[in-house]
């Protein structure tokens, strides 16, 4: 994922089981992380945003990303989205992780 620093940006992701069907997301919270370390913990994370359950039944999940929350140093990130149930069931479901990448912004209002 690549975004421009300051930049607002919406995406949305599916979460899938082992067996690749859809994960219910029913009574599930969902939650995006991206840390420049895999050491950091997540109170030191450099972007932590809830998302919203768009649809439970196929196990979509959607995300916006603030502009105050794009507005961080231009590098690679770890990103990964998680589902939990409010207690110890937390899920890194395959494929809802990698590098998110934020880039120079290039145009600058004055």
């Amino acid at each position: 994922m690549t975004i421009v620093k300051g930049d607002r940006h919406e995406f949305t992701t599916t979460f899938v089981d082992a067996d690749g069907n859809a994960f219910n997301l029913s009574g599930y919270t969902v939650m995006f992380t991206a840390k420049k370390s895999y050491s950091l913990t997540d109170a030191e994370a450099n972007i932590s945003t809830a998302g919203t359950v768009a649809d439970a039944a196929l196990g979509v999940a959607a995300f916006v990303l603030t502009p105050d929350e794009t507005t961080i140093e231009a590098t690679k990130y770890y990103y990964d989205t998680q589902v939990s149930d409010g207690g110890d069931n937390v899920h890194t479901p395959s494929g809802t992780s990698g590098i998110l990448t934020i880039n120079e912004q290039v145009t600058i209002d004055k």
